[in-house]
């Protein structure tokens, strides 16, 4: 589509963007929500924590770095640790809970 054809329909490019996303949004709801009830059916609970959890704490780790332009810089450049020290968060909960589950047996 091009502009011309967008401002005859009466939508801006803001107007598109925003359907974009909406139905990004959308689709990922609708790709999601199988693999939740799958988890949740497997009784995986502890899992997703840790993924909403991972989620909020990103969610707010970038939201700093939008929010603080002065912190902007030190948040990408600490990215990929951020990104490690989350990974290593999970495999500690993993191995806590795998050897908590070979104790029980």
């Amino acid at each position: 589509m091009t502009v011309l054809m967008v401002t005859f329909i009466g939508l801006n490019e803001n107007d598109i963007l925003y359907i974009f996303v909406f139905l990004g949004i959308l689709g990922s709801y609708f790709s999601v929500k199988p693999l939740i009830s799958f988890m949740m059916a497997l009784k995986l609970e502890k899992l997703l924590n840790y993924i909403l959890g991972s989620l909020l704490f990103f969610t707010l780790y970038f939201g700093i770095a939008l929010w603080k332009d002065e912190w902007q810089l030190i948040i990408y450049d600490q990215l990929q640790f951020t990104l490690q020290a989350v990974a290593l968060f999970g495999g500690v909960l993993f191995t806590v809970y795998l050897v908590k589950g070979i104790r029980k047996n």
